[in-house]
This record gives C-alpha cells, sequence and structure tokens, in this order.
C-alpha cells in the first residue's frame, strides 16, 4: 500500500502521530508526496523532516523540497550553509538540479528557498506551474519527493498539489484545527487532483502552545522550590550566555506567584534552566501527560543528575561497592 511506502517507520511507529487513508487513488506506490495543514503550527516542516530521514534511512534517494513560499524554514532547522536558493531558480539563473544540495549523504537531497522568505509572492501563476512541472520531472531522479507546503492553501502552492501522488494532510486533535482541516480536505477532493489522500494527525502540538505548560509547573513549585528558580532565572540578566534572550522574554518571576504572567514559553525556559531543574520538569511532564516511558525515563535522569553531582563535586562514587 502506498502508505507504507510513504511513511515507513516514522509515522507507522510514532506515539505522537496519528496516521490515517482518507482516499487511495493509485493501487501502486508513487513517489512524490506533499505535506500540507488546514491550520497554523501544526508541524509540518518537522513531520517533511522525519519522514525524509526515515526514509533515508532505509537506504532510498531522497528530495526534500521546501515549498512553503510563505515562510520558509527548512534552511534554519538543518543549518545549512548553502549559497544557492530557490530565489535563483525565480530569477531564472540556475535550474532546480543545479540548485539541489546534498545533506548528510549523497542519497539526501535538499531544495530549498532563503529563511524566512517568501518566495512565491512575486511569482505569477503561470510561472509557479512551470516550477512544478520542473519538479516532475527533477523528482524522477530519486525513489521519494517530499515537498513541504506549510499551511495557507492559495493558487500558487495549489499548482505544486497537481503534481503529488501523496498528498498528507496535518492537524492536531483541537476542535479548530479540525474544522479547518476539514474544510481543506473537501476543497481538495473537489479539485480532484488525482493522489492518494492520507490524514495525520499530530497529538504533540494539540493541547499545548508552549507557554501554559510553563506557567503551570512553576505554580505546581512549593514556596522553597519557587524561590530557588525565581534565584535561577534572575542569573540570567548576568550571564553572557544567555542574557539576550532577558531582552525578547519577561524571566524575571514576581515575589507573588499570584501574579505570575504567562509569558515564558518552554523554548526559553529549556534553555536557561539547570539541569536538576530540567530533570524536575521532565517529571513534571511524566505525571502530566500520563506516560510511563517519560516517567521511567524521570528516574534515569535522575540517576545522571546524581552522578553528574558527585563528579562535579569529588564525591565518592564508588565507596560502597563490596565483594560479592
Amino acid at each position: 500500500m502506498p502508505n507504507q511506502v510513504i511513511t515507513g517507520v516514522i509515522l507507522n511507529k510514532s506515539r505522537d502521530l496519528i496516521y490515517s487513508n482518507l482516499f487511495l487513488k493509485h493501487e501502486t506506490p508513487r513517489n512524490l508526496s506533499v505535506l500540507i495543514s488546514g491550520a497554523e503550527r501544526i508541524g509540518t516542516s518537522w513531520c517533511a523532516l522525519s519522514i525524509a530521514h526515515a526514509l533515508n534511512a532505509e537506504k532510498k534517494r531522497i528530495l526534500l523540497v521546501d515549498g512553503n513560499g510563505n515562510f520558509s524554514n527548512i534552511s534554519s532547522y538543518l543549518i545549512l550553509q548553502n549559497t544557492s536558493f530557490l530565489e535563483d531558480y525565480i530569477k531564472g539563473k540556475k535550474t532546480l538540479n543545479q540548485l539541489t544540495v546534498p545533506y548528510k549523504n549523497k542519497n539526501f537531497h535538499i531544495l530549498t528557498a532563503e529563511q524566512g522568505n517568501n518566495y512565491l509572492a512575486e511569482l505569477p501563476l503561470g510561472r509557479v506551474q512551470i516550477m512544478a512541472e520542473d519538479l516532475q520531472i527533477l523528482a524522477e531522479n530519486y525513489d521519494h519527493t517530499i515537498i513541504d507546503l506549510g499551511t495557507e492553501l492559495t493558487d500558487k502552492n495549489l499548482s505544486l498539489c497537481q503534481i503529488a501522488d501523496n498528498i498528507l494532510i496535518m492537524c492536531s486533535e483541537n476542535s479548530a484545527d479540525l474544522i479547518k482541516t476539514f474544510d481543506l480536505i473537501k476543497f481538495m477532493n473537489e479539485t480532484k487532483i488525482d493522489a492518494n489522500y492520507n490524514l495525520i494527525i499530530n497529538k504533540v502540538n494539540s493541547f499545548e502552545d508552549g507557554y501554559k505548560i510553563i506557567c503551570d509547573f512553576i505554580m505546581s513549585l512549593d514556596d522553597k522550590q519557587y524561590q530557588i528558580l525565581k534565584t535561577e532565572l534572575d542569573r540570567c540578566f548576568t550571564s553572557e550566555y544567555c542574557k539576550d534572550l532577558t531582552f525578547n522574554y519577561d524571566l524575571k518571576l514576581p515575589e507573588d506567584r499570584d501574579n505570575l504572567i504567562n509569558n515564558l514559553p518552554i523554548w526559553v525556559f529549556l534553555e536557561v534552566i539547570p539541569f536538576g531543574r530540567l530533570v524536575s520538569f521532565f517529571g513534571y511532564c511524566a505525571e502530566r501527560f500520563e506516560d510511563k516511558d517519560l516517567k521511567n525515563m524521570y528516574y534515569m535522569l535522575k540517576t545522571c543528575k546524581d552522578i553528574r553531582n558527585a563528579c562535579a563535586h569529588s564525591s565518592c562514587i564508588l565507596n560502597d561497592l563490596r565483594p560479592n
């Protein structure tokens, strides 16, 4: 079945992604897949990267294309140092084949735009359709071609859907996202694009926005731990490593936690806290999500913390070893 070929290891074995066939129009596997979402911040780029990595690990020849014409981000995710981007194709300076960049090995190629660039904005629809045809020709050189289209469905990226063999539609479990996704599925099916339609529900992005979980964790601390965390965050204002974060995020906790403002995201919090706090936050997440695997990892991290502390303070780690 096509879904087995396209998703491989990453989707069928993941706890965080629910995969379902919607409409299967091809009886044999095809090689060009598009990821798109009806809602924002669902993770299409990360999912495209994960699928590409999984297929490449199975010795497949992969082309990953940043087709998100509104906000390109794959180059930043992979920290690519290339100097040639899709903008050069748009300007007629290079062909798509000349712009493909090897990543990690000779069988994994990337075709991307500059970070954050809205490279399709000024491109006429007819030129996008020519680009889609060129991509289809280029895809013949690979076992699988994966195109990340992002969230917004326009006439331009719809042209890229027209060449797709598989359309992977992503959403979360939130009701608002599901409604938007249903509208997207209905519209795309009405366009009569001859492709396999598949739905991916990303559970990771379903109920956490990255802010509330930190606020809840802080509120769960007792008074002593709250004051210790406050001191830990206060160190950021003088630290050469993270003081720049204080210009964009409010890292100063109020004396009275009842005045706590929900404005500290998890991606900043994890950058500035010490290892011991990270372990306690890990344990909090294990309880919050009732995840046994996370709980087991939490206890392993506690042991790592004990060993790390013993080494840092020159303690006797082997002092209580006895014969037999």
